[in-house]
């Protein structure tokens, strides 16, 4: 998460990024990758957790029922 907020990518792509955190750092995590997305940037993020996919404007299933 520091080299996404140390450089200026225009696309984002994150890998189960609140993966083994608490939920204080899972919201924090979250801001920032609204925070992202705000100034323009493409965030893509794969995730299992509810929290990070309930904030995606899209939402792609890959597999499963």
């Amino acid at each position: 998460m520091a080299r996404v907020l140390l450089r200026d990518a225009p696309i984002v792509l994150l890998d189960e990024p609140t993966a083994s955190v608490d939920a204080a750092t899972e919201q924090q995590v979250s801001t920032i990758m609204r925070q992202l997305a705000n100034q323009g940037r493409l965030v893509l993020a794969v995730s299992h957790r509810p929290s990070v996919i309930a904030q995606a404007d899209n939402v792609v299933t890959v597999g499963g029922p």
